[in-house]
Order: structure tokens, then sequence, then C-alpha cells
């Protein structure tokens, strides 16, 4: 089945931690109802957006061409600049396109997408918004290890930031949408979600959370 992420696109960035330090990060641990550790546990967030918006639009890229030649389009993950997916690498003809990405391959987090028309290439910001149940079954952000730790950068979650979104059914609306700093971690094991807490993010510290299996 395909499943539907809410797709924002960036309009406005804040830049955040900009000093030479190393990367402000939630250091978190999966403990079992015993207080034993849970490796190899799925470690996801859902943020929190201020906006009416409600409806959820496929994750398509749209893209227009304005000549003939050869195109590549590549996602990345933003913060850690890893290679998630080619979608298109082949000649194209001048025109619009829209792509779909392999949606198990993603989770919430900010992307960064390039696309390449010969010698040219242009870079664009987005983030995807999911459900803790849409994304059992999909690429985690990062897994426990041993001793049922994790740890994620804080520029994984875009707080701060501004997106707007349009929907297929209408293009010409715009909607508006802020990132928060109120994230729920979500731990999965096995295809079920077994442990999920809220967490207020600090932006200027390390945080620390612990989560506890139902």
């Amino acid at each position: 089945m395909l499943k539907h992420f809410t797709l924002l696109v960036l309009v406005a960035v804040t830049i955040l931690n900009c000093s030479n330090d190393e990367p402000l990060i939630v250091e978190g641990q999966v403990v079992s109802k015993t207080g034993e550790p849970i490796s190899d546990a799925d470690i996801h967030f859902v943020p929190t957006i201020k906006s009416e918006f409600k409806q959820k639009t496929s994750t398509a890229i749209n893209y227009s061409l304005p000549k003939a030649g050869d195109v590549r389009l590549d996602m990345f993950a933003k913060w850690r600049g890893e290679l998630i997916e080619t979608l298109v690498n082949t000649y194209q003809g001048a025109g619009t396109y829209s792509v779909q990405t392999t949606d198990s391959l993603y989770t919430n987090r900010l992307y960064e997408y390039r696309l390449t028309l010969s010698d040219t290439t242009m870079v664009k910001e987005m983030f995807l918004s999911a459900s803790a149940e849409e994304l059992i079954g999909n690429n985690p952000l990062t897994k426990t290890d041993r001793s049922g730790r994790f740890e994620i950068e804080i520029g994984e979650f875009a707080i701060g930031k501004k997106f707007i979104v349009t929907t297929e059914s209408n293009p010409e609306n715009l909607t508006e949408l802020r990132v928060t700093n109120s994230v729920e971690i979500v731990a999965i094991k096995d295809g079920v979600i077994i442990a999920r807490k809220e967490l207020e993010v600090d932006e200027d510290r390390k945080n620390r959370i612990k989560l506890s299996a139902n």
C-alpha cells in the first residue's frame, strides 16, 4: 500500500547552531518495563506543526524543464548529507514532470533535493511529516544500540522553519506552516510501536529522554 506524507516546501530558513561546537543532540534510551535496554529499535519523531492544514499530499516531486537535456534528481537527508535515492537519471525534453518517491525510504525529517539539468543544479529543501502509525516499516531516523541508546541531531527537527503546502486538488491554495519545538519521539520494534513520549526540544542544550516500552 502506498503511504502518504505531508510534503512541505521550504520558503524561509532559520539558521541554527552556527558555532564551531559539535551539533546539539537529543540523547535517548529505550527500555523495557523492567528497565532492560531494548536494542535495534527504529527511532522516529512526529512533529507538531502550527497550522489549520489537515489534508495530506503524496510525496511527489514536480518540476519543469525549460530545455531538453540530461536530468538527474537526487534526494538527500539534509543534516547527514546521505543520498536517499536517485529519482531521475535520464535524458528528458522540455516540459513539466512529476516523480513519486519510494515512501518506505523516508521518515519525518528535513530533506534536500537537487535537480540537475545538464550543467545547472537547483537545490531545494523540504520537510516530510507523517503519523507514527504511517512510519511503521519505513527506514528510521536512527536505531537504538546494544544499550538501548540513540542520538538525534536537533537540526533534524527543522524547528522554527516555515514551509508552504499546496494540494493536488487546489494547487493555488498556499498554506503556511511553522515547525515548533514540540515533538513526539517514537520507538518501533518488529512492526509495532513499543514506546512514544513527547518532548519540548531546547535548541540551546543537549536534550535527554527515556522511553519505556508499553
